[in-house]
């Protein structure tokens, strides 16, 4: 009981000092650019590169509490309430299209192999569960890269692998991938902070399902999604 007790104390230690860390980097930011913009020689491109650097640093920092918000809402619930019918492979080209200004402008392949699935879950939730794998390979592909996107279904479970041929991770990386406020590749901090795959996570646990990473430096990762199919016609899960 004691360790166990030490072991929370612990993380919510650490996950203070995280939220404090990466609130205070873009408020320091704004502080900077701001007293700069206060100075009276600077010339209109100045002005407006720091102008433009508060707006930027501005919307990082409301994306951070926005997803600590998510994150501890989730973390708060013990069921997802809100459910319905989902297309998992209609939800996926969707996510594809969506996210299609980021990948056409890598010029990346997506291959796409989808058998339609129906999963009894929140939508929403879903949805942002693809949309966080999906911006995750395409941000870490090469250019000209491409990305492998399964869904199928066997022994009453819905499947989707995503696979990439990007950068990678070390295996210490791929040990610490789901934990708040880390970040796989550094040089993208400024594209995220961390919490991506902490939320994808609980989303899945939440939706009865399961998560695993596979990854290898420099030749690419394999994310798979596993959930329970569901019979919309006899309005149950199937179990094979």
């Amino acid at each position: 009981m004691i360790k166990e007790l030490q072991s929370t104390e612990n993380l919510q230690t650490e996950f203070i000092n995280n939220v404090s860390h990466e609130i205070k980097t873009p408020i320091s930011s704004i502080e900077g650019f701001a007293k700069l913009l206060k100075e009276k020689d600077l010339s209109d491109e100045e002005r407006e590169e720091y102008s433009n650097i508060i707006v930027e640093e501005s919307e990082r920092l409301t994306n951070l509490t926005g997803k600590m918000l998510k994150l501890s809402k989730l973390h708060n619930q013990d069921r997802i309430t809100n459910k319905q019918e989902i297309l998992v492979a209609e939800q996926i080209r969707r996510t594809i299209s969506l996210l299609e200004p980021k990948w056409a402008q890598k010029d990346i392949k997506i291959n796409i192999n989808l058998k339609e699935c129906c999963f009894l879950g929140d939508d929403e939730l879903l949805f942002q569960v693809w949309v966080n794998l999906l911006d995750n390979a395409i941000k870490f592909s090469k250019q000209n890269g491409k990305i492998d996107v399964k869904v199928d279904s066997k022994n009453g479970y819905i499947n989707v692998a995503i696979k990439d041929y990007g950068a990678g991770m070390q295996e210490a990386e791929l040990e610490k991938i789901f934990e708040r406020f880390y970040q796989i590749d550094k040089s993208h901090s400024e594209e995220g902070c961390g919490l991506g795959l902490a939320i994808v996570k609980r989303i899945i646990e939440l939706s009865e399902g399961t998560i695993e990473v596979e990854s290898k430096e420099n030749q690419g990762t394999t994310v798979k999604v596993r959930l329970p199919l569901y019979n919309a016609k006899n309005n149950k899960i199937i179990i094979e």
